[in-house]
């Protein structure tokens, strides 16, 4: 999609919808990793207040590490149990997945996750949205020009500049997108579709455009539309097919069930009318991968699905 998926300033698209790890990389920093109800990645993150603060003790939550986030926000619940009480007259607007809203900021201080500390003094909250299993969401301002390896139990931050092996990688080139957010094109049914690469979604959803092309090219038939989709935008529906593969660079997956839904943040992106998708945990959590948020490549471990 040329010219589609532009920047954007605090991109949020986090959704919601009703293999071992091998190797080691010299280099490289270790934190521990699991999945949430959904599917998600979790990853603890320390919320520190600031000296003299009467909230926050360094105590640390899971956080959605989530790719598609142009910023890192806390969830409802945490505000709650820190008993935090938002900025006077200060707020932001977010574009969601599902739409836009207003957030109400909070200062908790600072937060460090993943070797690194993200000033957060005045952090957007949204809702908890479904049963998230975490207290908040990481995003690509705090993962800017880092080399994240995930799968299995852990995340590992690279700190080297060293190739990964080719024989044990499929490495695909990408681009930037939004604030800071990695696409790639991904291959199904013969049509090049661009696609964010969003661990805050826990399916795979492709616009009407996309959907259209599809039934053209090939025998697909869109049912189950009454699925719903939900995120801190609000909810819409959306229907279902199951594409015989999607590929993405060398890596071919069978039989992967797709959403279909034109989301207001693909028109915010600037693919209201060509083909686009959001590549989810469904698909890119299945073995472990490679996100370089500096040489802006997604590389996908050469093991079974």
């Amino acid at each position: 999609m040329k010219g589609g998926l532009l920047r954007l300033p605090f991109l949020f698209l986090c959704l919601l919808v009703l293999a071992p790890f091998a190797g080691f990389r010299a280099g490289a920093e270790d934190f521990a990793l699991s999945r949430g109800p959904e599917g998600r990645f979790l990853v603890d993150a320390r919320v520190g207040a600031k000296v003299g603060a009467k909230v926050g003790s360094g105590k640390t939550y899971p956080f959605v590490l989530d790719t598609g986030s142009g910023r890192s926000m806390v969830y409802r619940s945490l505000v709650t149990e820190l008993g935090l009480k938002a900025l006077p007259f200060k707020s932001v607007r977010v574009h969601t997945a599902t739409g836009l809203r207003s957030m109400p900021l909070y200062d908790v201080g600072v937060l460090q996750a993943l070797g690194r500390t993200l000033p957060a003094d005045g952090i957007a909250m949204m809702p908890d949205v479904g049963k998230p299993g975490a207290y908040g969401i990481l995003g690509v301002d705090l993962m800017g020009g880092m080399m994240l390896e995930i799968g299995g139990d852990r995340v590992r931050v690279i700190k080297d500049d060293d190739p990964l092996p080719a024989g044990d990688w499929y490495q695909i080139g990408g681009r930037p997108v939004g604030n800071g957010s990695l696409a790639v094109d991904v291959n199904v049914a013969g049509l090049a579709i661009p696609a964010l690469v969003d661990t805050g979604a826990n399916f795979t959803v492709v616009n009407q455009a996309a959907a259209i092309k599809l039934m053209q090219m090939a025998d697909i038939t869109i049912t189950d539309k009454n699925t719903g989709i939900r995120a801190a935008g609000g909810g819409m529906r959306a229907g279902t097919f199951t594409a015989d593969s999607l590929t993405i660079g060398g890596k071919t997956y069978k039989d992967v069930r797709i959403l279909v839904a034109s989301l207001p943040v693909f028109a915010t992106l600037g693919a209201a009318r060509s083909p686009a998708m959001i590549l989810g945990v469904d698909v890119i959590g299945r073995q472990p991968v490679v996100l370089d948020f500096g040489a802006w490549t997604l590389a996908i471990r050469k093991t079974a699905d």
